[in-house]
């Protein structure tokens, strides 16, 4: 079972590792490389912004 990050320095920590070529290549893809954000982002709890 995968658990969400509870803190923002686990969520940091999680943006900081996406391999961004292989989730712009396979994102779409069922066994794709996602990010799993968001839940994050739907509640509120980081923005899209956070990623500039």
């Amino acid at each position: 079972m995968n658990m969400l990050a509870a803190s923002i320095a686990d969520i940091s920590a999680q943006i900081e590792n996406i391999n961004r070529i292989k989730y712009a290549r396979t994102r779409n893809f069922t066994d794709g490389a996602v990010t799993r954000l968001s839940p994050y982002i739907s509640r509120g709890v980081i923005s899209p912004k956070y990623f500039k």
